[in-house]
């Protein structure tokens, strides 16, 4: 799956994207240079044109949390 086939299945299933768990500093810093208007780091759309740009950001599994909309 890619982050934004992610980003469809959570909404669809009334889910929200919580974070990744774990990730390196080096992925925080590089995320929050390229988008300094999401300090949370909660879009993943933003976090999949990081991706594009960074393809081995990711380069075993997308590990993350998600929970209830709200």
């Amino acid at each position: 799956f890619t982050l934004l086939e992610i980003a469809t299945m959570l909404q669809e299933l009334g889910l929200e994207f919580r974070g990744f768990a774990p990730l390196d500093s080096l992925h925080r810093q590089g995320y929050a240079a390229m988008f300094p208007k999401d300090p949370a780091m909660l879009d993943l759309g933003h976090w999949h044109e990081y991706e594009q740009a960074n393809p081995d950001a990711f380069i075993g599994m997308y590990q993350f949390w998600c929970g209830p909309r709200g």
